[in-house]
């Protein structure tokens, strides 16, 4: 329903849940209030005082750090784009990693990575209410599988360096191992 009439048009319901997203974008940024402090200003003051090694998050990965990264893939059978699902990528892993672990190798090479591997399928998820009102989607974002095989990696050589650094403070629980919102409420 779009300013109270129903419309069936599959085109005219995409571009009508398109809008109500893109509102909702458009509210939390206004909702944020810009007070003139610059957001990473405490992460500079911590960091001031502290050495911080290089950390080169792209440097040749291993075979074994690829197969690692496909083992820990979330097993689900939503496909991105190009219809590949995590399930079909982690059983398969033994036959495709040594393509994957060239495919990573090349991207951290030149710095680039595929602009395939980048693109969101993205989906109108309800919620609750009436299913005819736009307002009642969120919308859920499937990256294809491949690009979460070489998020793991990097992701996980970011957390390595910065825990082995001793670079977050001790107020950082959330995304930490043997952290919970338990430990930040016994701080």
């Amino acid at each position: 329903i779009k300013d109270g009439v129903r419309i069936t048009d599959p085109q005219q319901v995409a571009d009508a849940v398109n809008d109500i997203l893109i509102q909702k974008i458009k509210d939390i940024l206004a909702g944020i209030p810009d007070n003139g402090d610059d957001p990473l200003e405490f992460t500079r003051k911590w960091l001031e005082d502290k050495e911080v090694p290089e950390c080169d998050l792209t440097s040749e990965v291993s075979f074994e750090e690829v197969l690692e990264a496909m083992s820990e893939l979330n097993i689900t059978d939503a496909a991105g784009h190009d219809q590949l699902t995590t399930r079909l990528i982690k059983r398969m892993r033994f036959v495709l990693a040594p393509v994957i672990h060239h495919l990573i190798n090349l991207c951290f090479e030149q710095d680039r990575m595929p602009v395939v591997w980048k693109l969101a399928k993205i989906s109108p998820l309800f919620k609750s209410g009436d299913r005819f009102d736009p307002k009642n989607y969120r919308p859920v974002a499937v990256l294809p599988a491949l690009s979460k095989i070489i998020e793991k990696i990097v992701i996980g050589r970011l957390k390595k360096h910065l825990e082995d650094n001793s670079l977050l403070t001790d107020r950082q629980n959330a995304y930490r191992e043997k952290r919970s919102v338990t430990t930040a409420m016994l701080q």
